[in-house]
């Protein structure tokens, strides 16, 4: 996974001539941790139902280091979190 994430330019969000986020994919994962399980989480920051679970996001509250997956990748949508 660590050559994939080499590969991976910075991920730029932009709302409105305004840059929300601009920030590499190691940075993201050091505060955001990215989960594809069975059901959907009330504590989840963005939640999106997807064939056979839910792609939830969360506050990385443990500071463990979490992976994007290419199902993260793979989303049609985008969200916002301020």
């Amino acid at each position: 996974m660590k050559d994939v994430e080499n590969l991976i330019d910075p991920i730029i969000i932009i709302s409105n001539n305004s840059v929300l986020l601009d920030a590499s994919v190691e940075k993201i994962t050091e505060k955001f941790y990215f989960e594809y399980g069975g059901q959907q989480r009330p504590d989840a920051l963005y939640s999106e139902m997807m064939p056979g679970g839910y792609l939830n996001v969360l506050v990385n509250t443990v500071w463990v280091r979490a992976s994007l997956t290419s199902k993260v990748f793979s989303t049609q949508c985008c969200a916002t979190v301020q």
